[in-house]
This record gives structure tokens, sequence and C-alpha cells, in this order.
């Protein structure tokens, strides 16, 4: 399911990527987006718990570029590694009609996410 939803996050990424960057910068800009965005989210996780636990929001910038290059990784594997990428957008090619509520959903991830950064920002400020 999780799985499922990072290939779409990247398939509706690479849709509006490919106006401006073509096929293969599309691709590589769609990668670069799903990765920091579950970065953000990664951060607002740990950042929560930090606060929970410890009472302190803040986390370094060694840990959130250690988030960010372990999610680069992550997503490599899942979806630029020997062309996947290729796959996961023929597939979605395909299925035209559910686009239209993966849509709402990601676009309700996308702003829940910086909703929760935007959180762990404050809680760094006050």
């Amino acid at each position: 399911m999780i799985l499922n939803g990072i290939k779409y996050l990247f398939y509706s990424t690479y849709k509006i990527a490919l106006i401006n960057y073509g096929k293969e910068g599309g691709a590589i800009a769609s990668y670069i987006i799903v990765s920091i965005l579950l970065s953000v989210n990664v951060v607002a996780i740990v950042g929560f718990l930090n606060k929970l636990i410890f009472s302190n929001p803040d986390i370094s910038f060694i840990i959130f570029l250690s988030i960010f290059i372990i999610s680069l990784f992550i997503n490599y594997l899942l979806i630029m590694n020997k062309s996947k990428y290729k796959n996961i957008i023929s597939s979605f090619e395909e299925e035209k009609k559910k686009i239209r509520f993966g849509t709402l959903k990601i676009l309700t991830y996308i702003f829940i996410s910086f909703v929760l950064f935007a959180t762990i920002v404050l809680m760094k400020v006050a």
C-alpha cells in the first residue's frame, strides 16, 4: 500500500515535471521531489517524537541531511534503479480512471506533510 502510494506520488509529480523537463528530466525531478516529501514527513515525525520524549523539537541539520540522503537512496532503489520508473509510468498510464481520486489523495498528502513540518518549525520557535 505505501509502496503504491510512493509510486503514484512519483507518477503525479512526473506528469507535472514532464511539461518543463521532458521524459528523462521529468523522471529525475520527480524522484527528487518524492524524496524531499518523504524526508519532510520523516523529519516531522522525528520532531514530534523528540518533543514528546525529550521535550525538545530541535533537529540538527546533520540529522535532516542524513534522513534526506537515506530517502534518496531508498527511492532510488524503488523508482530509478534499472529504469523501474518506465514501468511505473506505463502502469499508471493504463489506469486513467483511478487517477482523479488518486490526485485528491496526493494533494491531501502534500498538504498534511507541509502542515506537519510547519508545526515542528513553530514548536521550535515557541
